[in-house]
């Protein structure tokens, strides 16, 4: 049960000779209708004056009751107040009487006339004081207003204590069904608009099966359609039932109708006297033929006369929790909420309602943003980007803005930002939970989750059904997900999520036209460009400025794949090139490959596969002129040259990425390179020098020694190779005269060489390189030398 604030129950009220009076809303012309400023007609305003007020003792014949035998939604009869939404919702929950019973604090006769009447305000619990006077109408010697059919008081006294919170009895004339309910019970309350929605029976007939309850209004196009078909137009019907039954011609949806005046009704298909009735349906269904107000009608008549349709989704046991809190449009609130049990529960942000804005000129409910996420703990199986997950969200521009849950245990986030109307004047909400448990509601810091709405969002994308994959473009790991609506709280995404091995994802979309929608910070504009590399998970947002919203956009895509993944590719259909100088041919190769992306650079250094050359290192430089590309390589990227260099066996790759996908592109280039060959002592290196190398034996005496030199010119150098194919040990100095060429520093070198004469010694069985560089590539170089040799057979 609510508890419901009572401190001000004796405020204004005053004893005078005719018994206990309320202050604040007197028995006099003030409290039924506006002094200065009323809207009646003058005939009208004429039968008004003369009402009078009186007592329950002075207008019923005999003993009186607040409540007689039971109460009925018959009971209910409507007088010339136009008040047909109140009293429709009244008339609805007296369908339920211990619902009507809750309303009243006292559930007898008031012994001094005063009353106290539980409403809910603006989302807030409310104790209304009222007395027992009631307008009556001399001439027709009854109440003015509505009524019970017996001596009850309880119709009176909710019509009275409606008029009172709204300023008279004039102020209550039309309104909403909802807010009715809403203020009677304080459940959440929904209502549909029939243009939007194809078949609200689903709605209706789910509502019926866990007694909500439910009230349709009727359209106002064409009086007489109304008139001719038994109906009002403009005027609240309680929905008392809805149910599907078999008829000699077929299945039919039928919704048991109330109208609050207690008679005229519906002449349609399913009226009282139609023929579509049997007897037995006549019994099962309870149709009986009386003007009582009550009637049937089929589904599809009901959305060809009523417009919408309202549900009151009250439980018996639940109960109402709520904080207030403030803010400034542009800004919000961020509510944790924790749940200790699962079940239904219902989330409503309640702004103030426009009749309790008369302070207010044009106040009107502003437009709600709220959105739910779940706190992902830490102990789950999640993954770390999505520490917030998507719940359910919700825009709307009411008094009361409503989500519907069954929630699991756990720790909830609700993000709350309202565009305010005029934030000067107003800019206070009350948050509110409905369960049957109420759970622990805080206020807390929107700075401790900065993120809230892209991780939320994020979660969202990922499980809704615009997610997408690059399936068709060779990456089925790669998704996209665009949507203005999944969200459902008028925040558009565009979310990115890679979860390839190595390629990477570069897409510009553009919108030629962006109708009620923006980019929000830090994107602005018409256009958005994203780079998504493996493992990495993007998302764009979009505010949605108004419900009537379209965009038309294109996207222009390329997958930037690892080269790893596309080696073979590029060396099967890509242009081959091969390294030239002056029509000398080198073993090194640049393959030119193009895909969506830009062009793909490979290079292979095939020297090592020469038989009868030495390998050699490659060093080359690519000059570039290149329109709407760029090098792929942070270091390079600004620039319009690579540098390429590969030892033997060596391959080496770079990328010319387009910068601008929508746009052309291509290159010109030229490049310059050198060659040194790597000479390595082994057996390749022996087999050419012995191939094609000058052989010298060493003459030692007059006698040939079986110690050999291979002198051998290759790629500006001279090589010289010794073996000591003896069992004596060899020595041999060489002096040189030498022309624009140097001895090499390399790993044979002896201690006792200079800048002209190298020493060689071997012993039995060893071999030794030395190598004499040209300086100048541009010049001639020669060489004299003289050598003097020696054998010993000393220990070694």
């Amino acid at each position: 049960m609510e508890n419901f604030e009572s401190k001000e129950e004796t405020k204004g009220v005053e004893f005078d000779s005719r018994g206990t009076v309320d202050g604040d809303f007197p028995p006099q012309p003030s409290s039924l209708y506006s002094i200065t400023n009323t809207k009646l007609s003058k005939l009208e305003l004429e039968v008004w004056k003369s009402y009078v007020w009186k007592r329950p003792h002075e207008i019923f014949d005999g003993p009186f009751h607040l409540f007689s035998e039971g109460i009925d939604p018959c009971d209910i009869k409507q007088g010339i107040l136009g008040n047909c939404y109140f009293l429709s919702a009244l008339s609805a929950l007296a369908e339920f009487p211990a619902e009507i019973k809750k309303i009243f604090q006292d559930k007898e006769v008031s012994k001094n006339g005063i009353y106290k009447i539980n409403f809910k305000l603006g989302g807030e619990n409310r104790t209304v004081l009222i007395d027992d006077y009631i307008p009556f109408d001399p001439k027709k010697n009854k109440p003015a207003f509505s009524q019970s059919k017996g001596n009850e008081l309880w119709v009176m006294l909710l019509e009275k204590a409606w008029a009172k919170v709204n300023g008279n009895y004039e102020k209550s004339i039309k309104g909403f069904v909802s807010e009715a309910f809403r203020a009677l019970t304080g459940a959440p309350v929904v209502f549909f608009k029939h243009l939007y929605i194809q078949d609200i029976w689903d709605e209706i007939y789910e509502a019926d099966k866990v007694d909500y309850i439910i009230c349709g209004s009727s359209g106002e196009d064409n009086l007489h359609k109304y008139e001719e078909m038994g109906l009002i137009s403009e005027h609240a019907y309680s929905v008392i039932e809805a149910r599907e039954i078999e008829t000699p011609k077929g299945k039919e949806r039928l919704l048991k109708m109330r109208n609050p005046w207690g008679h005229k009704e519906w002449l349609g298909k399913w009226s009282d006297n139609d023929e579509s009735w049997t007897d037995e349906l006549r019994e099962t269904l309870g149709c009986q033929e009386k003007n009582d107000g009550v009637f049937f009608m089929c589904v599809e008549d009901y959305l060809s006369y009523f417009r919408t349709t309202v549900i009151c989704k009250g439980h018996e046991n639940f109960v109402s929790h709520s904080i207030k809190c403030k803010h400034n449009t542009g800004d919000y609130n961020l509510i944790k909420i924790t749940i200790e049990n699962e079940g239904k529960i219902f989330f409503t942000v309640s702004q103030l309602n426009q009749r309790w804005a008369r302070r207010y000129k044009e106040y009107e409910p502003s437009f709600v943003r709220m959105l739910l996420a779940r706190i992902v703990s830490k102990d789950e199986d999640e993954e770390d980007d999505f520490p917030l997950e998507y719940t359910d969200g919700k825009c709307w521009k009411d008094e009361d803005t409503t989500i519907e849950l069954n929630l699991r245990p756990g720790k909830y986030l609700a993000y709350i930002e309202i565009d305010w109307f005029d934030d000067t004047q107003y800019n206070t909400y009350l948050f509110r939970s409905y369960s049957q448990i109420a759970p622990i509601i805080e206020e807390i810091n929107p700075k401790k989750y900065p993120n809230f709405l892209k991780d939320t969002l994020k979660s969202c994308a990922i499980n809704s059904t615009a997610l997408k994959s690059f399936q068709e473009k060779g990456e089925p790991d790669i998704f996209r997900a665009f949507s203005i609506t999944a969200s459902k709280c008028e925040y558009g995404f565009l979310y990115y999520e890679n979860n390839s091995s190595g390629t990477i994802l570069r897409e510009i979309m553009k919108f030629s036209k962006l109708e009620n929608l923006s980019l929000m910070p830090p994107y602005e504009g018409d256009s958005v460009e994203v780079k998504v590399y493996p493992g990495d998970k993007q998302i764009i947002l979009f505010n949605r400025n108004d419900r009537a919203c379209s965009c038309e956009s294109i996207y222009h895509t390329t997958l930037v794949k690892p080269l790893s993944d596309t080696l073979e590719r590029i060396t099967e259909k890509g242009k081959k090139h091969q390294i030239e100088y002056n029509d000398e041919k080198y073993e090194v190769y640049y393959y030119v490959y193009k895909d969506g992306s830009g062009f793909c650079w490979y290079f292979v250094n095939n020297s090592n596969q020469l038989e009868t050359c030495l390998p050699y290192a490659f060093e080359g430089t690519f000059y570039f002129k290149l329109e709407n590309l760029e090098i792929d390589d942070d270091a390079h990227r600004d620039k319009q040259e690579w540098k390429v260099r590969l030892m033997p066996g060596e391959t080496s790759s770079m990328k010319l990425l387009v910068k601008d996908i929508t746009k052309s592109w291509g290159y010109k280039y030229s490049y310059s390179f050198k060659t040194k060959e790597i000479i390595k002592k082994n057996e390749k290196l022996r087999e050419i020098l012995l191939k094609n190398g000058t052989k010298r034996q060493i003459t030692y005496r007059n006698t040939k020694m079986d110690v050999y030199n291979y002198v051998y010119f290759s790629k500006d150098r001279y090589l010289w190779y010794y073996e000591n194919l003896t069992n004596l040990k060899f020595k041999g100095i060489y002096r040189f005269q030498l022309t624009n060429l140097q001895i090499d520093k390399d790993q044979d070198a002896s201690s006792e060489d200079t800048e002209d004469q190298w020493t060689v010694i071997l012993i039995p069985g060893q071999t030794c390189l030395r190598t004499l560089s040209r300086i100048d590539s541009k010049l001639e170089c020669q060489f004299k030398v003289a050598s003097s040799h020696c054998f010993s057979e000393k220990t070694y």
